[in-house]
């Protein structure tokens, strides 16, 4: 019985002369040999390697994106080691007041097409999230906020149905304060601390977001609030301090509210900041906030601008001035995107 054992186990004895042939022209490939389960405490041990070397990897691709959006320029302008950031958690954020300011007067200016319902709205939501701040309900005061916004645009909206419908300006202005809305949202979700520990890059983005699109946005309505307070004739001569005010307040270099210097003796403020917009996009801003009067003046205006030519002086004026106004009062401020940046000086 074991010679039968031993003769049953090869593999070619029952074969055909065919399989023969055919297995000794194409041996089988040898097998390899099974790996073996490794010790739970040499798993444990390969997890956590695994673990770390994503963990510097994620780290090397946060610290490079950190190093191209937000910059850093010391006084002589040459930046700073990327090493020295971190983010920061911020209770209060520090473009609170000209984003504040900014919309007021906005708001100030809509004040003529705004009826009781939108201002009851408005008014009476903002009373209502102030007091779930207060009391500490996160999760209120954030749907308390949300909901204020968009009843409010609502009864806008519906309050200007027929003249949106009539009208692109009126149109314009509509879309607008949605936007402007949304941005005020956005502003109050990432005050949320637990929202800035939760998603910081979340936090990142949408801070650069508001603080670059912000002055765009409002354009539409501010301006119309001064053709309506001063004339379409004589609203270029009063955009020109607005305008060079948003210019400062948005545009110029802006510390963020999140990066900081993880250093224990920090430079003042003013030699060395962690700039929440990079040159491009502050550029870009510069050149939209400068263009965005011009084309929206006589889409707003009621008057025939065009072939004025007192009006067409206006428009140059417009552009020209706001602009060599900042020159003149701190040409390396306000022309900081054109500066060139070499590593390692």
């Amino acid at each position: 019985l074991g010679s039968y054992a031993t003769i049953a186990a090869q593999d070619d004895y029952f074969a055909s002369p065919d399989q023969q042939q055919r297995e000794a022209a194409y041996p089988r490939r040898p097998q390899p040999p099974q790996s073996q389960p490794l010790a739970p405490e040499r798993e444990a041990a390969a997890q956590e390697a695994i673990v770390d070397s994503l963990r510097h990897v994620v780290s090397a691709y946060a610290r490079q994106a950190v190093q191209d959006t937000f910059e850093e320029f010391s006084g002589d302008g040459a930046p700073a080691q990327l090493g020295d950031i971190e983010f920061m958690p911020a209770g209060r954020l520090v473009n609170d007041l000209a984003c504040a300011v900014l919309f007021g007067v906005t708001m100030a200016a809509l004040l003529p097409i705004m009826t009781q319902v939108v201002t009851m709205c408005l008014c009476g939501g903002a009373m209502l999230t102030y007091v779930l701040d207060y009391l500490g309900h996160r999760r209120a005061t954030m749907a308390s906020m949300i909901g204020t916004l968009v009843v409010g645009w609502l009864a806008f909206y519906f309050a200007n149905f027929a003249d949106a419908w009539r009208s692109p300006s009126a149109m314009l202005i509509v879309i607008s304060v949605a936007l402007l809305f949304i941005l005020v949202g956005l502003r109050g979700v990432i005050s949320f601390k637990s929202i800035q520990t939760e998603s910081p890059g979340f936090a990142l983005l949408v801070e650069a977001v508001i603080n670059s699109t912000l002055p765009m946005v409002a354009a539409p309505p501010l301006i119309a609030g001064v053709i309506g307070a001063v004339g379409a004739r004589y609203a270029a001569f009063a955009m020109v301090p607005i305008m060079c005010a948003i210019q400062y307040a948005f545009y110029w270099p802006m510390q963020s509210s999140f990066l900081d210097i993880a250093t224990d003796q920090r430079r003042a403020a003013a030699e060395k900041l962690v700039l929440l917009m990079g040159p491009f996009e502050a550029a870009m801003g510069t050149v939209f906030t400068s263009l965005l009067p011009v084309v929206l003046f006589p889409a707003l205006s009621d008057e025939a601008l065009l072939p004025s030519a007192l009006n067409f002086c206006n428009f140059l004026f417009l552009i020209c001035a706001p602009a060599l106004v900042l020159v003149a009062v701190d040409p390396r401020a306000a022309l900081w995107f054109l500066r060139t940046r070499k590593w390692g000086e």
